[in-house]
């Protein structure tokens, strides 16, 4: 039989024959026991029968051989029971060795052990085929094996028989023959079946070891298929909580917010949207935004929507937040709405997401708002300017000789007013909407000018509160073009900051310099500087008033709005020692 090396390196037979070779050496190990109990049975009915008939001596050596090749055979059983991964190659040889032995042991009985009557010798005759016939039901799973017993242990009866010379003899040897024939074709049969019935076993084993992997595959894919479907669901579970945790806070919001497709159609509205409008929910989805816009205003809203492209791919505000519009409302009423418009690229487009505000309350106070200042306009500057000048004129009627206390008291009585009308000025010109529309006078005005104005005017208001003020001597004259009276007034009122911020006995000097071809008025103090967060909204009419700090007058925003008026700058700087250096920034004339 051919062999080959497998990957452990024993040596395997190879074909067909060979591809259960380890089957059937198995088998021969499993089936020895029975062959060693049926051959030590024929042993003894071997020396019951040879008894008083062979030689004594001659019969005692025979069954020690037999008996110590059958010991042979058993231990040889026993190694293999107990080798844990048996060689089938070297134990098919093994069983082979001994196989031949035993058979060469019972063939020798021919010979050694042969009887000189007839019925000794028919029986030696019965007692060798029976115990090949038995062998070889154990030999068939490897053919070669019975082989290897059968031919020993009967060739030898056959010549014995055969060279006796009679006819009797020589038909007994034609029949151990013939029997050794049919004996060997049943044992390859049988080798046959047996190798078929491996075959079915093999072919049933891989079968469901197949089944086995396929199923091991099935349960593993079940179990990813099950782990997917929970990340799903689990996935589901958020997508589906933070959508409910968007949309509640979409429709929280104090703004209403409408989202619209590349053709301007309605997708869907948040609660606040919907009660700005009138509208319920799931009315206006799949509707123009047309249908909340007045008639008269819709051409310029299809205008903003073919200006949709104005988008980048990244999106972005097409027209900004904050523009005043006019919406429409279910019942046919129209509001006042704030609009803001953003665009998101989208598959198919670029979709919008519109920021709506029913300003009608805004509105409304403002309105109220401008008849109060308007209100308070003439209520309180037509008394105050009555009130002082009646004073002016009690005060040209006395002269200091006549009385100096009344002609004092008089005078202090017209700059506190004075005073007052400005702080009342500025209160009402919070509201930027007047001061932007005062008109401007332009005339040649030289600052220096204003600035001893200034100082004259608000020198009275500066001893009250123990603040000397000054003019710097090395101020320059510099001619700009401006209306007199509003940049005194925005000197006067960055004066009075400087006074509100400097400690008592201390000075406040007022310098005019140019530089560059621009004139700047310079009002400078010893007080305390303006923290640096507070500087950026240091102009505005609702600055922020930090702990620590005096707020400062809301003149410091009409101040802002008169030098924006003449095309001038507003500033602040920190002075190095201490103090605060505010600056007024005008561009210079060549003529005056």
């Amino acid at each position: 039989m051919d062999e080959a090396v497998s990957e452990t390196g024993k040596a395997e037979p190879t074909g067909e024959a060979g591809r259960f070779y380890g089957d059937r050496v198995r088998l021969l190990y499993e089936s020895l026991p029975a062959s060693l109990l049926v051959a030590a049975l024929n042993i003894a009915i071997v020396c019951l029968v040879e008894w008083g008939v062979a030689p004594y001596g001659r019969l005692a050596v025979w069954v020690l051989v037999v008996c110590a090749i059958v010991a042979v055979r058993h231990a040889l059983s026993k190694g293999y029971e107990r080798d844990p991964a048996p060689d089938p190659v070297v134990w098919g040889r093994r069983y082979a060795a001994v196989t031949l032995l035993a058979g060469a042991s019972w063939g020798a009985a021919a010979f050694w052990l042969f009887p000189s009557a007839l019925v000794p010798q028919i029986f030696i005759f019965l007692i060798l085929t029976a115990v090949t016939t038995a062998s070889v039901v154990g030999f068939v799973t490897v053919f070669p094996a019975a082989c290897l017993f059968v031919f020993p242990a009967v060739l030898p009866l056959a010549a014995r028989l055969f060279f006796m010379g009679d006819t009797l003899h020589q038909a007994m040897a034609v029949v151990a023959l013939l029997f050794m024939a049919v004996t060997l074709l049943a044992a390859y049969r049988m080798s046959q079946a047996i190798d078929r019935g491996l075959g079915l076993q093999q072919t049933n084993r891989d079968f469901i070891r197949r089944l086995e992997e396929e199923k091991a595959a099935i349960s593993r894919l079940n179990a990813d298929l099950r782990h997917e479907a929970e990340e799903h669901a689990r996935t589901a579970r958020r997508a589906t909580e933070r959508e409910r945790y968007l949309r509640a806070v979409v429709d929280n919001v104090q703004e209403g917010i409408v989202t619209l497709d590349q053709d301007g159609t309605l997708q869907s509205l948040n609660r606040e949207a919907l009660r700005i409008f009138g509208y319920t929910e799931g009315e206006l989805a799949g509707q123009p935004f047309s249908l909340l816009v007045p008639a008269t205003e819709q051409g310029e809203y299809a205008m903003l929507f073919q200006h949709k492209h104005r988008v980048g791919e990244g999106g972005g505000i097409m027209i900004g937040f904050g523009l005043e519009v006019s919406g429409l409302r279910r019942d046919g009423t129209m509001f006042p709405m704030e609009l803001g418009l953003c665009g998101v690229p989208c598959g198919d487009g670029v979709h919008l997401i519109g920021i709506t505000r029913d300003i009608s309350e805004r509105k409304r106070h403002e309105r109220l708002r401008h008849d109060l200042l308007s209100t308070l306009n003439h209520e309180l500057k037509t008394p105050l300017a009555a009130t002082s000048a009646a004073l002016g004129l009690m005060a040209e009627g006395l002269s200091p000789p006549a009385g100096t206390e009344p002609y004092d008291l008089l005078r202090i009585a017209r700059n506190n007013l004075a005073r007052l009308a400005r702080v009342v000025e500025d209160i009402l010109d919070i509201d930027h909407r007047q001061i932007t529309h005062w008109p401007v006078r332009a005339e040649c005005v030289d600052l220096a000018q204003v600035a001893s104005e200034t100082l004259a005017a608000e020198r009275d208001y500066a001893a009250s509160h123990g603040i000397h003020l000054s003019l710097d001597p090395c101020s320059a004259s510099a001619c700009m073009r401006g209306d007199r009276h509003l940049l005194v007034r925005a000197l006067s009122n960055l004066v009075a900051n400087a006074v509100h911020l400097s400690p008592p006995q201390s000075v406040v000097e007022l310098a005019v310099s140019i530089e560059d071809g621009m004139a700047t008025a310079s009002v400078r103090d010893c007080g305390i500087p303006i923290p640096p967060r507070v500087r950026p909204h240091l102009f505005s009419a609702l600055c922020a008033r930090e702990e620590g700090v005096p707020p400062a007058p809301i003149g410091l925003s009409v101040a802002r709005v008169i030098a924006e008026k003449h095309g001038g700058t507003i500033g602040y700087a920190e002075r190095p020692g201490g103090g605060s250096h505010f600056f007024l920034r005008f561009a210079l004339i060549s003529d005056k």
